[in-house]
């Protein structure tokens, strides 16, 4: 017993000595996450935006997570566009309930049919608002409560990277 004891105190007393657990994502995984949350919704004032059909890319050259989005607009005259969006962002990790959600999410791209010039970049000023809202408290993945190492790891968090079309979720416990 004493040796445990002994082992415990020098992980945790020696610095950089510990473990470290990679949750692995793939594009497919996050693809499956965020569909299953589609369509989002949001109205603000004169306009609503409709979201849906996500496809995921994980950009290895600036570690971002690029959506990209179906996009239907309406507003009050009969005024109704469709078209496709494009939005990217970091990773946040919120530590209270174990959640990874985008972070800084930016509008790259946005193109609405029937909608042309200076209404469409009004609209993608919008749009931006509306999509960043309904995207930032949408969970893209959740450390599980039954999950022994995700449980000790919740508050651990180390890294988040894109490597190989992969989301590196690295949580170390100790160092």
């Amino acid at each position: 017993m004493r040796a445990l004891i002994l082992v415990i105190g020098m992980m945790i007393a020696i610095p950089g000595f510990g473990f470290s657990y990679t949750i692995k994502m793939t594009e497919a995984e996050i693809q499956q996450k965020i569909s299953a949350a589609m369509p989002l919704q949001k109205k603000q004032l004169f306009l609503t935006v409709v979201l849906s059909d996500p496809v995921v890319e994980l950009r290895e050259s600036d570690n971002k997570i690029t959506l990209f989005l179906n996009v239907e607009a309406k507003a009050p005259g009969g005024l109704k566009g469709s078209g496709r969006g494009k939005l990217a962002g970091t990773i946040r990790y919120e530590k209270e309930t174990g959640s990874f959600f985008l972070a800084d999410p930016v509008l790259e791209a946005l193109e609405i049919d029937r909608i042309s010039g200076k209404l469409n970049r009004e609209l993608a000023k919008v749009v931006q608002v509306l999509m960043v809202s309904a995207l930032e408290k949408q969970a893209i993945y959740r450390l599980r409560e039954d999950d022994f190492k995700h449980k000790m790891a919740r508050s651990m968090l180390d890294s988040v990277t894109v490597q190989n079309r992969q989301l590196l979720i690295k949580l170390k416990a100790f160092g």
